[in-house]
């Protein structure tokens, strides 16, 4: 989609007054979203915050609809990385998890505590 159709599609469903938790590594998709009026904050990363959102997702109950397929089969198939030995490790692959790191973008990015727990 253009940053165009995207700018419509939300305005469109009545959210352009939600906040938008975007791909940081576009900030010029950001301004043209936000010079439409949008509310917009790109998703906090960097070191360690993959795990950290992970561990952070685990703290909550995530509610799947029947229609949303795809959230659900990635959810239910994200993968570990496996040693030579078959030991898995705490790294996850990056593979089939597009809508699981949107959903781990938005809730590490506004989670008022993210300095307040820990990754095992």
């Amino acid at each position: 989609m253009t940053n165009q159709n995207i700018i419509d599609l939300i305005k469109d469903k009545g959210h352009s007054q939600t906040l938008i938790i975007c791909e940081s590594a576009e900030p010029k998709s950001n301004d043209e979203l936000r010079r439409a009026g949008l509310w917009v904050k790109p998703a906090i990363k960097g070191a360690g915050s993959i795990n950290a959102g992970i561990s952070l997702l685990k703290e909550f109950n995530i509610i799947c609809s029947s229609e949303s397929n795809n959230l659900r089969t990635e959810y239910l198939s994200y993968y570990w990385q496996e040693l030579k030995d078959g030991t898995i490790i705490n790294k996850p692959l990056d593979r089939m998890n597009h809508l699981m790191d949107a959903l781990r973008y938005c809730v590490y990015s506004e989670h008022s505590n993210k300095n307040k727990f820990f990754v095992i």
